[in-house]
């Protein structure tokens, strides 16, 4: 029996700020070996044990996702999109219903997007080994082999210590280090991966039984879905009125059929700086991680991760320095929990900080912001070959359009004309406005715009191809 992953792909990992922004979460940014996690989540459904996958996700992020789901060349990888984030119960409700619509005996790996798993064979050996399980009708969750008391992480108590296959006897939430110290020396203990493996029917059964609010509005919204492009739309009205809770606390903390199958995959939850020390290769024989343009002199056990900057740190051990084109965060890695309150602030504050890099990616291309003050704003903008934006207009200001490479298609009212390089073209305000590249080749734009407000918010959509509002 084939089994169909289902992949979460709607978290926003603000513990890495500022590398992970709303609209660029950690899972979609592509910092290990040129691959995004997301990817790699993808590459290890590649497995033939496995059905293609499934992703569930936010609709903030569905054509970030939708270019990597079409270099899989995938033909049955739905794309089914939350209208907002209401925690995995909901998710695993939304792929109950979708799985039924292809056997009643689906098996479904339910599996995070944000994860990193540097063994993944020996976690393939675990879905193998616990699959006539489930399909006796338990439900399997995949307890990973605890390398330290961590407090960050949920454990898993088994029944006993000695077989790989367990029943569980309970599940505990982040302890104390003092309890989780207690929790390794028992030998009974395992992280929590949210990771999980059951039948539609049986999951369902579980909701109804524990969460039938739960399930009701998901399946409301399921049933209401609509098709849009690539994707499949959750109708937002129902969604809205689900529940929000984990299915750790939802279900699986309730039921008694519940069993665990214990791995070692290499697993880490990559959920702050200090695990994405742990994660990188080293680079030197004092514990040093440099990604990006960095250098250290007399540095220990230090992150230093730069895009663009030269990062120089010296006589410091043990931080995690990260700089992007317009934040710089310097913290000790055994504080790296305090950067939620550091995303707390600036949401209230500049939540620009928070949800956008200066360059931001959208489905016909990028736009990179170079400068902004009082009334004036300059923005880099790359069209894909065949790409256009939509025919759009803005209340608030005027723009100026310098055609730097390629030759750009621009519509300013009725009229559309071929612009080419050390070429420009002026938008005047309230005017209709298009741009699109009908070339073969990239087109790049220098964006000059003034007015009282220069905000994304500022644009009038008539026609998009890419349907968004």
């Amino acid at each position: 029996m084939k089994v169909k992953p289902y992949i979460l792909c709607g978290g926003f990992g603000t513990r890495l700020w500022p590398l992970s922004r709303r609209q660029d979460p950690k899972q979609l940014i592509k910092m290990f070996e040129g691959k995004s996690l997301f990817r790699k989540a993808l590459d290890f459904c590649d497995d033939n044990i496995f059905l293609e996958p499934s992703i569930i996700a936010n609709a903030e992020h569905r054509f970030l996702i939708a270019e990597e789901i079409q270099q899989k060349n995938y033909t049955q990888c739905d794309i089914i999109l939350e209208p907002e984030g209401r925690n995995t119960a909901a998710a695993a409700a939304t792929a109950c219903l979708d799985a039924l619509q292809y056997d009643d005996d689906t098996l479904i790996l339910l599996m995070a997007s944000d994860h990193i798993i540097k063994k993944p064979d020996n976690l393939i050996q675990a879905i193998k080994a616990v699959k006539n399980r489930v399909i006796e009708n338990n439900i399997a969750v995949f307890g990973i082999k605890p390398t330290s008391p961590h407090t960050g992480y949920g454990y898993i108590k088994a029944d006993k210590q000695s077989d790989n296959i367990v029943n569980v006897v309970e599940f505990t939430e982040k302890p104390s280090l003092e309890k989780a110290e207690q929790y390794l020396k028992t030998g009974l203990y395992s992280w929590n991966a949210s990771l999980f493996l059951f039948k539609a029917t049986d999951m369902i059964k579980a909701f109804e039984t524990h969460a039938h609010d739960i399930y009701s509005e998901v399946t409301k919204a399921y049933d209401a879905r609509q098709k849009d492009l690539d994707f499949i739309r959750l109708d937002e009205t129902y969604f809205k009125q689900v529940r929000s809770d984990s299915i750790d606390y939802a279900i699986m903390e309730k039921i008694d059929n519940v069993v665990c199958a214990k791995c070692d995959p290499d697993w880490s939850d990559l959920g702050d700086w200090q695990s994405m020390w742990k994660n990188f290769d080293k680079k030197d024989n004092l514990g040093n991680v440099i990604v990006g343009k960095g250098k250290t002199f007399n540095a220990s056990d230090t992150l230093v991760y730069s895009e663009d900057i030269l990062t120089c740190v010296a006589g410091v051990k043990n931080l995690a320095v990260i700089t992007t084109a317009d934040a710089v965060l310097v913290l000790d890695k055994d504080k790296s929990q305090d950067v939620k309150n550091i995303v707390t602030y600036l949401a209230e504050n500049d939540p620009d900080k928070v949800t956008l890099h200066k360059k931001c990616y959208r489905p016909w291309g990028w736009f990179e912001n170079l400068l902004k003050i009082d009334g004036f704003m300059v923005k880099r903008i790359m069209v894909k070959p065949g790409a256009k934006l939509s025919l759009q207009s803005h209340k608030h200001r005027y723009e100026h359009w310098v055609v730097v490479k390629g030759i750009a298609d621009i519509t300013v009212g009725e009229e559309t004309r071929a612009v080419s390089a050390n070429n420009a073209a002026y938008i005047p305000l309230g005017a209709k406005h298009r741009l699109a590249n009908s070339s073969a080749e990239p087109i790049y734009i220098i964006e000059v715009q003034l007015g009282d407000i220069l905000s994304e918010d500022d644009i009038v959509r008539y026609e998009d191809v890419y349907r968004r509002n």
